[in-house]
């Protein structure tokens, strides 16, 4: 296939513009740079052809020398080509030896960098070969005094420059370094782009061959960053901050007037709509987002000095095709969205789901209300599904033996008076599962019934137990709310581990809608409820650890909470006794059960005479009495755009909800409205 038959097979291209990415922030007080006569740099104009202010354009300068600068520059004395520019200062320079044995921008002396920028070795060559340290400045210099010219100040001289105090941003340069390596910085920043690139990653394309549209992962989004040209014959010239005006949107097919994709810049932690219009000049061709405008050309791209495209970063094969599997990288969480939303699928026609699978009970065959019984048992318990291996000679008291739903025989059931059955197995990672709960009549004799006919044992017996579920789920059909159009549950993909998915969301989501808290409530209130929220989570779906000694560390749990309370000064005994090793003998499970029992009713009274300020000791009091744990909860079943739309009402860091890893599994959820709620109609 020819290039050109392979370019207009394109139909379509859409996306969400240019990422001009993140504002100029401006030098604290204490740290702000000053000319030799004592006036502060500005900081705040901008309204010039490089769209940014003197102080950022002398930050930038300073960083381009530092960089080339022996221990600065990380690659040198690693075998790796020095960077185009390098060149221009010389490695023997003793100026250039001083400053890098100094090894920490906080010890860098001014007067030395001013030395340097005056060098007269450095200078001398410069006369003789036209390029070197003056070289640079002179570039500099020539773009720097334009942005004055645009503030009304006079042309600074190379002298001029090199007596600027840029003493005091070296320190702040060594303390911002030092941040920027922290954990803290780490998940705000990623937190950032998380945001950002849930918003512009995906693309849509489509070729004249394709039945639907495709959805790629695009990285490719972001506007160069303003810097110093390190471009052989430029170096030292400035590359403009970039702004929508300097953009044409390539988009198949050209949008009509008014329904162009919103310029969106960063604003106070979030990305904000403007009033800017972009440039839409649609080539045909699906490999770049953007193009540069012949204006934009201004400095160093012009004539070739630097891309003028924005390409995307996805590839097609020889014959012109997608290749989704080598070529094209889809949204590699798109499978976690998909999920949550047949999650609200089901659970917005909830109760259409409960009344076909209550009348296929009541009037199916044998097998059809044995499936019912299981989507009821799993609408009811949340019980993970199980059945996806044939179980042989169950062990219950063997912790690697695991159970599901699927997997019970009818020694896991007991029959109690009206109509209560218990449940006891040991599920995934041989956490105990024991639950009463009351049935329906129909079901509970139904149940009841099947047991003693059941040679094996087995309650579903069932051939390909998952998948026969999976397929009888599928096949239920619900109606739009206008009561004409009737989906089926496989077109939503529901399967059997999404009744799991629903309860958690729908749990987390009702809890924050019962327990609203103000947006200038403490911080410290505002974690309560998320985690008493994920906690609630956690409850129904059985989610608990594994613990050698139970009674020990819900013994040392309580003591961190009641261990300055003069009134527990007994049960404070009692605990420091327990909470100990006991290293003499062994415990019986007599004597294990009557330290739990005593714990327990501590428990019972430390919970009674706390206040309110000790809910965060008492919820951790909860956690370790159930032994519950919260991770998986909160990673793998609650719909991440409820946390976030719920950070964002409350103003609650997201960092604090979730780990690093999360916060990228998740960067697909981050643009959520604060409006969003996972009932809200699909």
């Amino acid at each position: 296939m020819s290039k050109k038959l392979e370019i207009e097979s394109y139909v379509k291209l859409e996306h969400k513009g240019v990422f001009l990415g993140f504002p100029y922030e401006p030098l604290p007080e204490g740290s702000r740079i000053r000319y030799s006569n004592g006036t502060l740099v500005d900081q705040k104009n901008n309204d010039n052809p490089f769209n940014m202010c003197e102080e950022e354009a002398l930050r930038l300068f300073v960083s381009f020398i530092i960089s080339k600068i022996p221990h600065f520059n990380k690659t040198a004395g690693k075998g790796i080509k020095p960077s185009v520019g390098a060149e221009v200062l010389e490695s023997g320079n003793s100026i250039l030896q001083s400053i890098g044995k100094k090894k920490s921008y906080s010890k860098i002396n001014a007067s030395d960098f001013k030395t340097l920028l005056l060098d007269k070795k450095t200078v001398a060559e410069a006369k003789k070969s036209g390029k070197g340290i003056s070289y640079l400045i002179t570039n500099f210099l020539n773009d720097f005094n334009t942005i004055r010219l645009y503030n009304k100040a006079k042309d600074i001289t190379h002298e001029e420059l090199a007596s600027i105090d840029f003493q005091p941003y070296f320190k702040f340069w060594e303390k911002n370094t030092i941040y920027r390596m922290t954990s803290e910085y780490k998940k705000k920043y990623s937190m950032k782009v998380a945001i950002v690139r849930a918003y512009f990653s995906n693309m849509v394309v489509r070729r004249e061959t394709d039945a639907e549209d495709i959805i790629i992962y695009n990285k490719s989004f972001s506007a160069e960053a303003p810097s110093i040209s390190g471009i052989k014959d430029y170096e030292g010239y400035i590359k403009k901050r970039l702004s929508s005006n300097d953009f044409e949107l390539n988009l198949i097919p050209k949008p009509k007037y008014g329904e162009e994709p919103p310029v969106m810049i960063w604003e106070n932690g979030d990305l904000v709509e403007t009033d800017e219009k972009w440039i839409i000049k649609s080539g045909g061709n699906p490999k770049y987002l953007a193009s540069f405008r012949k204006h934009a050309c201004y400095g160093v791209y012009e004539k070739g000095r630097g891309k003028n495209k924005i390409e995307t970063n996805w590839k097609l094969d020889k014959q012109g095709q997608l290749n989704i599997e080598k070529g094209v990288s889809l949204h590699v969480k798109q499978n976690d969205k998909n999920k949550f939303e047949s999650a609200r699928f089901l659970n917005y026609h909830i109760e259409q789901v409960r009344d076909k699978y209550n009348n296929t009970f009541e009037k199916g065959t044998d097998n059809e209300k044995l499936l019912s019984l299981a989507v009821y048992l799993l609408d009811k318990l949340a019980i993970r599904p199980g059945g996806n291996k044939v179980k042989k000679n169950f062990n219950p008291d063997d912790e690697n033996d695991v159970q599901g739903l699927l997997d019970l025989n009818c020694e896991n059931i007991e029959f109690l008076p009206n109509f209560v059955v218990k449940f006891t197995f040991l599920g995934k990672s041989g956490v105990p599962f024991i639950e009463e709960t009351k049935m329906e009549k129909k079901y509970y004799n139904f149940l009841k019934g099947i047991c003693p006919t059941r040679k094996s044992n087995d309650i579903f017996s069932l051939k390909d137990k998952l998948k026969s579920l999976n397929t009888f789920i599928g096949t239920l059909k619900v109606a739009n709310d206008d009561d004409i159009a009737v989906t089926y549950l496989h077109d939503w993909h529901v399967t059997a581990k999404t009744f799991r998915t629903r309860l958690a969301c729908y749990t987390f989501q009702k809890y924050l809608h019962e327990n609203e808290i103000k947006i200038d409530a403490k911080q410290s209130e505002k974690k309560q409820i998320f985690v008493k929220a994920n906690l609630e989570v956690a409850k129904a779906l059985n989610h608990k650890s594994l613990a050698g000694d139970v009674t020990k560390a819900f013994a040392k749990s309580i003591l961190a909470v009641i261990k300055k309370k003069d009134e527990f000064k007994t049960e404070i005994e009692v605990l420091e006794k327990y909470s100990k090793d006991d290293e003499k003998r062994a415990l019986t499970m007599e004597d294990h059960e009557k330290r739990t029992n005593q714990v327990l009713i501590i428990y019972n009274k430390v919970k009674d005479n706390l206040g309110d300020e000790n809910q965060a000791g008492l919820t951790r009091l909860e956690m370790k009495k159930e032994n519950i744990s919260l991770g998986t909860s909160i990673a793998n079943y609650v719909d991440p755009r409820i946390v976030v739309a719920w950070c964002k009402k409350v103003d609650f860091p997201i960092e604090k909800c979730y780990q690093t890893a999360s916060l990228k599994k998740f960067k697909w959820a981050m643009a959520t409205l604060s409006t969003w709620s996972f009932f809200d109609e699909i």
